[in-house]
């Protein structure tokens, strides 16, 4: 019998063989939630501008790429925070 014929989809298998991850059982904060929407859209305007400037070099990526680098410090010092919170 096929998955299928079980009621299961694959992502359904996959989920319950996949090993659990501690964060995703934390709820986010709203500032966290915010964080990644920050983190998200630098990345796309990073990979953009390098797109645009056809250069890993050019200033505006360098620019771009630090302020990518505080954000995802930031959200992992909170992840750090609740982590420890919830010990």
């Amino acid at each position: 019998m096929a998955v299928a014929d079980y009621g299961f989809n694959v992502k359904n298998v996959m989920d319950f063989w996949e090993e659990p991850d501690p964060y995703k059982a934390m709820k986010l904060s709203p500032y966290m939630r915010i964080l990644e929407d920050e983190i998200y859209v630098l990345r796309k305007q990073m990979e953009l501008t390098c797109q645009q400037e056809a250069s890993f070099h050019s200033e505006l990526v360098i620019e771009i790429s630090r302020k990518l680098d505080v954000k995802i410090n930031e959200y992992m010092r909170c992840r750090m925070k609740m982590s420890r919170l919830k010990a």
